[in-house]
């Protein structure tokens, strides 16, 4: 894993919009002509040099030892796994602040991301369209947005994961400007996110979670500038559990949308 190249994209039209860490050649009808860019690098993405540059300019980070995550879970309909996500995601990780249902406030998960320098966010979001800053998480009573988020201090902030759907989506008339969850957060102060680029199946949430954070804790010694590292692993361990399991274009519309973001 740490031989393959770190390649970060910076996209823009409507190239913004295509899953360019897969891109390759496909033959459904021949696994073995099926080369692709997933194959040979690990991928990044930045909305434009400015916030990678940002990004890189963050503090060194803090280490295993001081790796504080705070979890913020609301289950429901097409959220049926999250329970699982967080109890593996607990195994690996030692100092844990998990907010579930009725306990994820927008008020309790301002006040942990102030006192954990990672989040993971496993919950409904919604995306504005007219204005990307009012674009949000779902919580128990109510949306936190952006704005909201962008209004305190993430200064000491280092890494989001954002394992629902659509973290990643732009909106076509508008493909050269920062206008979802993912991005949002880069600005926000997170150094490196993960996030998805389109709809993914609540069933293979757990395995990304438990893969990536696997990885994290005893590989990068939690260090979240190997965050990009953690998550091809994880997509890697995911597409390699459905080869011998679902067909060629359904096994690669599960894989496609986990990204990185940032450094």
């Amino acid at each position: 894993m740490a031989a393959l190249p770190h390649v970060t994209w910076c996209a823009t039209g409507p190239f913004s919009f295509l899953p360019l860490h897969a891109a390759g050649i496909y033959n459904p009808a021949s696994s073995g002509q099926q080369q692709n860019v997933f194959d040979y690098a690990i991928s990044s993405y930045t909305p434009n040099i400015s916030a990678l540059l940002e990004a890189s300019k963050a503090p060194p980070p803090m280490g295993q030892s001081e790796a504080h995550l705070l979890v913020a879970s609301q289950s429901g309909e097409n959220l049926v796994n999250v329970s699982c996500e967080i109890e593996s995601i607990r195994s690996l990780v030692e100092r844990v602040d998990w907010l579930e249902g009725t306990a994820a406030t927008r008020e309790a998960v301002m006040r942990g991301m102030k006192a954990n320098r990672w989040i993971h966010l496993a919950c409904h979001r919604m995306q504005s369209v007219d204005d990307p800053l009012q674009s949000a998480f779902l919580l128990h009573d109510g949306p936190l947005t952006l704005v909201g988020i962008m209004k305190q201090s993430h200064a000491h902030t280092e890494l989001a994961v954002l394992l629902a759907c659509q973290t990643a989506t732009g909106d076509e008339e508008l493909s050269d400007e920062a206008v979802h969850l993912a991005t949002g957060m880069l600005m926000a102060g997170y150094n490196s996110v993960v996030a998805t680029l389109w709809s993914i199946l609540d069933e293979d949430a757990p395995l990304i979670a438990e893969k990536f954070y696997s990885d994290m804790m005893k590989h990068a010694d939690g260090d979240p500038t190997r965050s990009a590292y953690a998550l091809h692993y994880a997509v890697q361990c995911l597409r390699d559990s459905l080869c011998d399991t679902d067909g060629f274009e359904d096994a690669l519309i599960r894989w496609l949308p986990y990204i990185h973001m940032g450094v």
